[in-house]
């Protein structure tokens, strides 16, 4: 089966995209505490949507049982990941100071010394115009990881799971997202 783009070795295949219009989109995803301090990376970053859906149903009638009406509850948003890495700068507090309320391990090691969420920015930039958009992955928790290994100043995990609280589209970058993530929090507070 041909390709959709045209190769070099065949460019009669497909459909031709002049080279001028060859682009690829830069993407960046990093986890953010909840002050805005960049604390890691993500690499293999794979974002699933899933919602329960409420059947109603025909009773007493010759179709009893025949779905009339379907329902659907809110997104819930789940994170799988394939290699991310967090930062344990001793100069400006751990990783599980900033992310477990004042540990003095050098190490997360185990899922219940994350007490306090974070926040995952994956941010695409178009490599012609410039032009910036940000989604925002709020109130992120590990549910799930695997293999996490220390080295230096880094703890790396093979594998993660993280439940997201909620997830939002902005125009601009991490700035962007901070800045509705604070909005937020005063709302909070009030």
């Amino acid at each position: 089966m041909p390709g959709l783009v045209a190769a070099a070795q065949n460019p009669r295949a497909g459909v031709s995209i002049p080279e001028s219009h060859r682009t690829v989109i830069s993407t960046s995803v990093d986890i953010l505490d909840m002050q805005g301090n960049n604390i890691g990376y993500i690499t293999n970053f794979s974002p699933t949507h899933d919602r329960a859906m409420t059947k109603i149903r025909h009773l007493n009638s010759l179709d009893a049982g025949r779905v009339v009406e379907m329902s659907p509850g809110p997104s819930n948003v789940t994170i799988t990941v394939g290699g991310f890495a967090l930062y344990n700068k001793q100069n400006d507090g751990s990783l599980i100071q900033r992310l477990g309320g004042g540990s003095t391990k050098k190490a997360m090691r185990m899922l219940e010394e994350q007490t306090v969420p974070f926040l995952i920015v994956e941010v695409e930039t178009h490599p012609k115009t410039g032009d910036k958009t940000a989604i925002g992955y709020h109130m992120c928790w590990l549910s799930a990881h695997g293999s996490p290994k220390n080295i230096g100043t880094v703890t790396i995990a093979e594998t993660a799971t993280i439940q997201v609280g909620w997830a939002d589209d902005y125009v601009g970058d991490t700035e962007v997202v901070l800045e509705a993530q604070s909005g937020i929090a005063d709302q909070g507070e009030a």
